[in-house]
């Protein structure tokens, strides 16, 4: 199955969301396949499939654009130093859970060949116990939806989580500690970059470099989604685009003054216009115009050039 290059990417990544859902609650037992999430404690067995099942069934969809998308990677890679960057609820987007459509754009290393990350899925899971710290802290939940480079399926992979009073630095620290497979470590790479990506992200969404505006979903397809998958509400899109950069307003039909800078000749012309009688046209004869105090500008030499 490939995707149709004339549905809209919104469209794709709204059902690659769906897809990545069923294909989780499918397969219930392979959440365990992301050993990096053991900086949780005390989670009851089913809780980090649950938590994963709401990003992806609530979650607000924003499909980002190529040309935005490939700006915002090169912002992460500026961001400062990773001892001191951490994510705040603040930085988030208004909603508990979101999905990121990155259509296989997003470069992640260390990924098996022939595939890509196509979405990230996010949500955060309140009062968590966490190693190294004291009570219970929120905590930024995130999985990689991966698949092959150019057609779907869509399937969640990599989870892993984020307490809140960890920077990068201290994060991946604290998922190196834990690395007990050779796929670990290279699932830790990944983590490292995408940590990164997000966090550049999520200061975009709140800049007015990028907009992230509502796309309304057909009531059709969003009655659909919400019989299937039994979701509490409809989906919501957002599609995230560079900003267009501002024009003045177009000036009103309004009198209103202009400061010229020069004095200058209007040359003659036929004004034309409307009355009872019909068409009228009046020879207007060439005029000075411009403030008094301002210096004159003569016109410009024009030549003319038949060519045969």
């Amino acid at each position: 199955m490939t995707r149709d290059p004339r549905e809209p990417a919104w469209l794709t990544g709204l059902t690659a969301q769906f897809s990545a859902l069923h294909a989780l609650q499918s397969n219930r037992g392979l959440f365990h396949r992301a050993p990096l999430g053991r900086v949780l404690q005390d989670l009851p067995a089913d809780r980090p499939f649950k938590i994963e099942e709401l990003m992806l069934q609530r979650g607000v969809c924003y499909a980002w654009t190529p040309e935005c998308l490939a700006a915002c990677r090169t912002a992460a890679a500026t961001l400062g130093d990773e001892r001191e960057v951490h994510w705040t609820s603040e930085l988030l987007p208004n909603h508990r859970y979101g999905f990121f459509w990155l259509p296989g754009l997003l470069e992640v290393p260390n990924r098996p060949p022939g595939v890509a990350v196509h979405a990230l899925a996010w949500g955060v899971a309140p009062g968590v116990n966490v190693k190294g710290v004291a009570g219970t802290v929120d905590t930024l939940v995130m999985s990689f939806i991966e698949g092959h480079i150019d057609r779907p399926p869509y399937v969640p992979t990599l989870c892993w989580a984020w307490p809140r009073p960890l920077s990068i630095a201290s994060v991946t620290s604290e998922l190196r500690r834990q690395i007990i497979t050779p796929g670990d470590a290279t699932n830790l790479d990944a983590v490292h970059a995408v940590a990164r990506f997000f966090l550049a992200a999520c200061l975009w969404l709140h800049q007015r470099v990028a907009v992230a505006a509502a796309h309304p979903i057909e009531r059709h397809l969003r009655k659909r989604l919400v019989r299937e998958h039994r979701l509490d509400a409809p989906p919501l899109v957002h599609v995230v685009e560079l900003r267009r950069p501002e024009r003045p307003d177009a000036p009103d039909d309004a009198p209103h003054d202009v400061a010229w800078s020069c004095r200058w000749m209007v040359g003659g012309h036929w004004h034309r216009y409307h009355t009872a009688a019909g068409l009228q046209r009046k020879w207007i004869w060439p005029y000075l115009k411009g403030p008094s105090d301002k210096p004159f500008r003569a016109p410009g030499l024009t030549v003319y050039q038949v060519d045969r």
